[in-house]
């Protein structure tokens, strides 16, 4: 009887701790939808914006609604959802971000309108609210970056915030020129007629107008800096030709605006220490703070080889980011049994001198535990001629090496400065 109360005891305690957990990711869903609201600074049922995959909002997709894709593609294009509502809503949020409203095409060559990356997903979740997920793209691809392996060299936004605002000024000058002219001949006139009384508040105010009315074309103009994100992708557009054309060369305008003018001048304020970073982390910050994705270290520590405080700091980040990206190459060649050997071996390549393994000591390794299996099987006959061909199959399998043992410190550098060359267009590291 105690056994079977204590064992009731357990089962009511497992039952409310589930439904604790339950009402845990309720809440927690809640909060990341009101947090989702708040952001989005709109109606009380708004279209939050998430960057991510579905799990970072516990319990969001739950319910008939978890498979309701109502705008953007789960098949890379090949079938495209679309809803007027939700695309009213998404459009909103475009004109914040400078995507353009344009025209695509299915694979069943149908045409779809969307002010987004052709691979988002607009779904509504379990709390009737509406979500866009997967914005990986949400600026346009680098046009500096057109080869098959740079489908995710993206613009950053602080490029496309300057870009516009450097295009809005420009295009604002022109009218403040002759709203100008045209207030100096009224204030002329004025003037004559009225030439005893005091001016200083009139001119106070147009002064306040005038400022007044430059803030509201600059950002008429930003507002009106469109781009298309899917341009320069794999997706079919179906809009004309000259509408392509030019969605294109508003992106390499861009692109050619990172290459001509933002990195020709975050090197100038390094060189005259008015960005001053200590580490990798402050200058990853740096570069991303002025737009700058962290592909293009190379060009910056080729301008600032005359110093050599930068030069060692942009050559160290290259070279780790280098090495990272050849350790995760190692380890997905890796069982999960060596992976301990395989990280300890590479960073004794990287930091130290080291040589590749041999094979005869997996060979002998493997030999012995074979020569055993064997001696196994031979006490039990009759029973082992399946036995021997799938034995000596797996010993055949175990004296291939693991891909890190044949590293060494030479072939990895030598990696690193392959990878280096290629990705971060740098000929030489130290």
């Amino acid at each position: 009887m105690v056994n079977r109360q204590e064992r009731g005891h357990h089962e009511r305690d497992d039952n409310m701790g589930r439904k604790q957990k339950k009402i845990a990711l309720r809440r927690a869903a809640a909060a990341a939808a009101d947090a989702a609201a708040l952001a989005a600074d709109a109606d009380p049922a708004p279209a939050a914006v998430v960057a991510a995959g579905p799990s970072v909002l516990p319990g969001i997709l739950q319910g008939d609604k978890s498979d309701s894709l109502l705008y953007g593609s789960v098949d890379n294009g090949k079938k495209i959802s679309w809803n007027e509502d939700f695309h009213a809503k998404v459009s909103e949020a475009a004109k914040r971000l400078h995507l353009k409203e344009h025209s695509v095409l299915d694979g069943s060559g149908n045409v779809f309108k969307l002010a987004a990356p052709v691979e988002c997903k607009g779904i509504v979740g379990g709390d009737d609210r509406h979500y866009l997920l997967d914005l990986l793209r949400v600026t346009p691809r680098d046009a500096n970056y057109s080869g098959p392996g740079s489908r995710f060299c993206i613009l950053r936004p602080e490029l496309i915030n300057a870009f516009c605002q450097v295009q809005a000024t420009e295009a604002s000058k022109p009218k403040e020129i002759i709203s100008q002219g045209a207030e100096n001949l009224s204030t002329d006139s004025q003037n004559a007629t009225d030439a005893d009384k005091p001016d200083l508040a009139k001119e106070e105010k147009t002064e306040d107008v005038k400022e007044l009315a430059s803030a509201a074309n600059e950002a008429t103009c930003k507002e009106d800096i469109v781009f298309n994100p899917n341009v320069f992708t794999e997706f079919k557009l179906a809009g004309s030709p000259e509408e392509i054309a030019a969605d294109e060369d508003n992106v390499r305008k861009v692109s050619q605006y990172l290459t001509d003018v933002v990195l020709p001048k975050f090197v100038q304020d390094l060189c005259t220490l008015e960005v001053s970073p200590m580490d990798g982390q402050t200058l990853t910050e740096a570069l991303h703070a002025h737009g700058i994705n962290v592909r293009y270290i190379g060009k910056v520590a080729g301008g600032t080889k005359h110093l050599p405080h930068l030069w060692d700091l942009c050559n160290n980040e290259i070279v780790v980011r280098s090495a990272k990206h050849v350790i995760k190459d190692l380890l997905r060649d890796t069982e999960d049994h060596d992976l301990a050997a395989a990280i300890s071996h590479f960073l004794n390549c990287l930091f130290g001198s080291c040589q590749a393994f041999g094979g005869k000591l997996i060979t002998n390794l493997t030999q012995s535990k074979t020569h055993k299996k064997e001696h196994a099987g031979h006490r039990s006959p009759g029973k082992n001629s399946k036995g021997h061909v799938r034995w000596n199959g797996r010993a055949s399998l175990r004296k291939t090496q693991p891909s890190y043992m044949n590293m060494s410190s030479d072939t990895l550098w030598s990696e690193i400065q392959e990878f280096a060359t290629v990705k971060y267009e740098v000929s030489t590291i130290a």
